[in-house]
């Protein structure tokens, strides 16, 4: 067989941003004799939850590997000429049993691991949060362990004979037939709608109906790829087979002299365009990791694309319908955002009125401000020489108090003498005194006492008071 197989995985750039490592994984395998060839893709899911998914994606491809390494060893070993013939009347049988295997594999090198690295106190913690403590105290008490491993897994893998494809979750596996033609080989999970994709720790994997699809073919397509949902999922759309198309006509233009050698591997030149292909993925739309694989004819060329009269009357009506949707979203956002925007510019106008009517106020305020503090002044003036005519007055106070206190100190000191000289005359005089009594003695009291100005009341022209 002039096949070449392929396969490889990138780390997506929302997961360099949180910190992660990349969580898918990819393995392919070539019998040394170029019998059969084997390439698997598993997709870690990025849960907290699953927080050794990274692991079990790596396990998953390398349980797939051996299981089918197994699966044609076995088939090859029997040579006989009817030998395709039996092995597809018991393809409902072996299909069973490659399916089992696989999942007994997996769930051997995960019991393997746990026993060897027991869940740490660092990943328990890193689940004790409201939203994932229910799922800690699960895993604490030993249920659902196998969980923490979930990825999910898709295959494909050929002899001359017959060739199989595989898949449990989402993600896709799509089959060139030749002449451009590309086809899904397996049915859709109904799970994927309603629950999720499915994952190699689920326990219906075997029980429940297209969980975990196998599907075997007699001969050989040109080509298989096999691709996580961060490069195409299903259902199988026109421009995802348009890029695998472009991918696998690059692959061929790029591995001509290696194809002209009998080499069987990629060259340097077309790893580095599948890694340029996946990386390119890996920065789109959801920035997930990315993972692809599968085998192609080297000796055949990769033709445009075709499309059946069907597809193309459903492209086009897909594509008007697209249109119209588009079409109505981006009239019906316009007029929201229009009647927003008049809203808007009503408030606009409305705060501007308030703006300029506050700026009024402010400047009415900033007058009667202004005169305040005018007034204020005037009113701290009135007090300041209130307050030096109050000291004033009390200086004045002061001095004529300490005058009035010298000059009734000296007319307490004539009255004293005035008054010997009076008892001496009445001593001669009395029997006259006592004739004329108390008025004749007012008299003289009142004709003897002098007017002093300092003791006068304003505007008192005769005599004042002390």
């Amino acid at each position: 067989m002039n096949y070449t197989v392929f396969s490889a995985h990138t780390i997506g750039k929302s997961h360099i941003r949180a910190g992660m490592g990349c969580e898918d994984y990819s393995e392919h395998y070539r019998d040394p004799e170029g019998r059969y060839m084997i390439a698997v893709i598993c997709d870690g899911h990025s849960d907290p939850k699953c927080f050794r998914s990274a692991r079990g994606a790596r396990m998953g491809c390398e349980a797939a590997v051996r299981i089918l390494k197994n699966l044609f060893e076995n088939y090859l070993e029997d040579s006989g000429p009817e030998a395709l013939q039996r092995f597809l009347d018991r393809k409902g049988e072996i299909s069973a049993r490659v399916r089992a295997g696989i999942l007994q594999e997996w769930n051997q090198k995960v019991s393997e691991d746990l026993k060897a690295n027991p869940i740490t106190k660092e990943e328990y913690a890193s689940l004790d949060t409201p939203q994932y403590r229910s799922a800690m105290r699960y895993y604490q008490e030993g249920k659902g362990l196998n969980n923490i491993y979930g990825a999910t897994l898709i295959a494909a893998a050929a002899c001359g004979d017959f060739h199989l494809a595989m898949q449990i979750g989402d993600g896709i596996a799509v089959r060139l037939e030749g002449r451009g033609v590309y086809t899904v080989p397996l049915p859709e999970d109904d799970k994927e709608e309603m629950e999720g994709p499915a994952s190699l720790c689920d326990t219906d994997l075997l029980s429940r109906e297209k969980a975990f699809r196998l599907e075997i073919f007699q001969g050989l397509p040109q080509a298989m790829f096999v691709t996580s949902d961060g490069i195409g999922d299903t259902p199988l759309s026109i421009n995802l087979r348009e890029n695998l198309c472009l991918f696998h006509r690059e692959l061929l233009e790029r591995g001509e002299e290696a194809e002209r050698e009998g080499l069987t591997e990629l060259n340097e030149k077309q790893e580095k365009w599948l890694e340029d292909f996946i990386s390119f993925y890996s920065r789109q739309g959801l920035e997930d990791d990315c993972c692809l694989g599968g085998f192609f004819d080297s000796g055949s060329p990769a033709e445009d694309v075709a499309l059946t009269r069907e597809e193309i009357e459903k492209f086009r009506r897909d594509l008007e319908r697209e249109r119209k949707e588009r079409q109505d979203r981006y009239h019906n956002t316009k007029n929201k955002l229009q009647t927003a925007l008049d809203e808007n510019q009503d408030k606009i106008q409305t705060l501007d009125r308030q703006i300029a009517s506050l700026k009024k106020r402010i400047e009415d305020l900033e007058k009667q401000l202004s005169l305040e503090k005018t007034e204020s002044e005037n009113i701290r003036n009135v007090i300041e020489r209130s307050e030096k005519d109050y000291m004033k007055a009390e200086a004045d106070y002061d001095r004529q108090r300490s005058y009035i206190a010298g000059k009734a100190e000296e007319e307490g000191k004539t009255l004293s003498s005035g008054v010997s000289e009076e008892k001496e005359d009445e001593e001669k005089n009395w029997p006259r005194l006592q004739v004329k009594g108390i008025e004749e003695d007012k008299t003289e009291s009142t004709e003897n006492q002098e007017w002093n100005p300092l003791l006068s009341k304003s505007g008192d022209e005769g005599g004042g008071q002390l």
